[in-house]
């Protein structure tokens, strides 16, 4: 039954927001061609890093866990991941935007964008020689950066009530994946900090991921959607 454990944790992760899907104050069902194109642009460039990383040798696959169907180098799970935990993040963002209309005001949230540039700063200068502190670091500060200048016009004051609240199934379900070992890192690339079994850099690698999806996701219902023509 081993090889049950990551697919039945993504199922895990998406029962309840499959469940409320159609629920009057989410909506998520008025709103699919948004998150599906948002969540696809994202996804391909997110697969790209880990095929990348899995050949590097900076994270890597028990195969006790899988079962055993690969496209590329990813176990068909891994892949799955990358529209799941998205899925699961949004519904958690969108429920936030329900009990929390207001959502952060400005200056708390440019507050926040501005605490999570200077971490990564910190992380990008710092840590040269650990790639995947490196790179999320890279990716966290143009993220932080464009949320920054744009931030007038995408407006996102329900973007960190979305990402902490999203911390906790996520450390939920990662700490499975990392206490096994599902999934395996090697310590040598990041920066060797780890909250239990996870490393510390997971958390900045859901912000990088939630904030690409959201960020596309808000440029998409106020600019528009090729979707939706």
């Amino acid at each position: 039954m081993n090889q049950f454990v990551y697919l039945g944790l993504l199922i895990f992760t998406l029962y309840y927001p499959l469940r409320k899907w159609y629920d009057s104050r989410v909506k998520l069902d008025k709103k699919w061609k948004d998150f599906l194109l948002s969540t696809l642009i994202t996804a391909i460039i997110f697969i790209l890093w880990d095929i990348w990383f899995t050949e590097e040798g900076i994270w890597g696959f028990n195969n006790n866990y899988f079962l055993g169907i690969r496209i590329w180098l990813l176990p068909i799970e891994e892949i799955l991941f990358f529209f799941v935990i998205p899925l699961a993040c949004i519904f958690i963002y969108e429920v936030c935007k329900f009990y929390f209309p207001n959502g952060l005001n400005k200056h708390i949230t440019f507050s926040l964008h501005l605490a999570f540039f200077l971490i990564a700063l910190y992380n990008y200068t710092y840590f040269q020689d650990q790639l995947y502190t490196n790179v999320t670091a890279i990716l966290q500060l143009v993220l932080t950066v464009s949320t920054m200048v744009l931030f007038k016009k995408i407006k996102l004051p329900h973007f960190y009530y979305g990402y902490f609240f999203s911390l906790i199934p996520f450390f939920l379900v990662n700490g499975v994946l990392t206490k096994l070992p599902v999934v395996w890192y090697n310590d040598l690339e990041n920066m060797n900090i780890r909250m239990g079994s996870i490393p510390l850099d997971d958390a900045f690698y859901l912000y990088d991921l939630l904030l690409l999806n959201i960020f596309l996701l808000e440029i998409f219902r106020k600019f528009g959607n090729p979707l939706r023509k």
